[in-house]
């Protein structure tokens, strides 16, 4: 009797070592240069019912987890050296990718109301071509800064990426990005430069905005190439025609880090990618009796109200202030909507409450949330 529960259960084994081999395999696959499907740069789809996983049908939600687990996706990303596509390939690459899906969709109010996007990136293609890919439409104008010390691959691909478009273009000026240093929210002004200059840089012949339309937009979203929307376009042109010329930028009057990070005169360490408080230094006071409040490094902002920031002395001193101080990119928004003094016309009302939430962002600071549908 021992000897066949043995066998049986050498017989088990050998089977689930054959079906973990062969999973293994497919999951590799996932990586490989070309997919099932024949594209370098579109993974395989996977048998989840994305329908049912958005009406939190627990059955269908177990199971995408089951597959999500199984899968090593830190290892198996496609290649950034996959999106290295020559020219001639640009068609092929949209119509694989479905970027002219929505085109007979877009509505009459979107095309009304161009959007801009900024979006910094460093690593992954893939995944920063999944956000544009599902944040684009052909009459929104896309500006990308890519950080000055990702890989050369990286860059190479970005650029053929961005080449393909006529709306998509890398920043005429880059920054070697740390975080918590100015350097981050510098790579956000710089492509708010270059959105607002759009027509002079085309005229000029840049070769960044060579052959590149010109979009009079009229809100900007500042993103990072880790995100990814929860609202259609036409969904956000709706919200935002709501706004009426106003912003959504989340303001924290009381955040207890405040004091820590504005006061101490912070040196940014590029050969070794740090920033760090210089002993005994401290910053002087902000310039123009600016309060300063805590917010978040991204927000939705009117076109107006982003011109004001080059235009104005002193919220260009404000900027010059911020350049030693701790995570200028979330003070920097929230103190400019709240310091109403610092230009003409703002469209800002204060309220008592200590926190003005926005309609922009949710930030998952505290691990895995579980899904839930929507």
């Amino acid at each position: 009797m021992k000897f066949i529960q043995k066998i049986v259960l050498s017989i088990l084994f050998l089977l689930c070592f054959i079906i973990i081999l062969k999973y293994s395999d497919s999951t590799q696959n996932d990586g490989s240069m070309e997919h099932k499907n024949g594209s370098t740069f579109q993974r395989d789809r996977y048998p989840i019912d994305c329908q049912l996983v958005m009406q939190n049908d627990s059955v269908e939600i177990d199971r995408s987890i089951r597959y999500l687990n199984s899968f090593n996706l830190s290892k198996h990303l496609i290649p950034d050296s996959n999106f290295l596509l020559p020219k001639s390939k640009c068609t092929e690459f949209r119509d694989q990718r479905g970027y002219a899906r929505f085109d007979q969709f877009i509505h009459q109010i979107e095309y009304q109301f161009p959007l801009a996007f900024s979006i910094l990136t460093y690593e992954n293609v893939e995944q920063f071509e999944r956000l544009l890919h599902s944040i684009y439409r052909p009459h929104n104008i896309y500006c990308v800064h890519v950080d000055l010390k990702s890989s050369f691959s990286f860059k190479q691909s970005i650029q053929a990426i961005v080449g393909c478009f006529d709306n998509v273009f890398i920043s005429t000026k880059l920054e070697f990005v740390i975080y918590a240093g100015f350097s981050r929210l510098q790579a956000d002004l710089n492509c708010i430069q270059d959105l607002l200059h759009l027509h002079t840089l085309i005229s000029d012949n840049h070769p960044n905005l060579k052959n590149k339309k010109l979009v009079k937009w009229k809100y900007l979203l500042n993103m990072a190439s880790t995100e990814f929307p929860l609202k259609t376009n036409l969904e956000f042109v709706q919200i935002l025609k709501m706004l009426n010329g106003s912003n959504s930028i989340y303001i924290n009057k009381v955040h207890k880090q405040i004091g820590n990070r504005m006061k101490k005169v912070f040196f940014n360490d590029f050969i070794n990618e740090k920033i760090y408080p210089i002993s005994r230094a401290y910053n002087n006071s902000p310039p123009h009796s600016i309060r300063i409040v805590k917010g978040s490094a991204y927000g939705i902002f009117e076109r107006n109200f982003l011109a004001n920031i080059f235009s104005n002395k002193k919220v260009l001193d404000f900027v010059e202030w911020l350049k030693s101080t701790y995570s200028p990119d979330e003070f920097f928004w929230a103190s400019l909507e709240l310091n109403v003094h610092l230009y003409e016309n703002s469209s800002f009302k204060d309220s008592p409450m200590n926190y003005i939430h926005d309609v922009a962002r949710f930030n998952g600071w505290y691990g895995s949330y579980d899904c839930g549908g929507i």
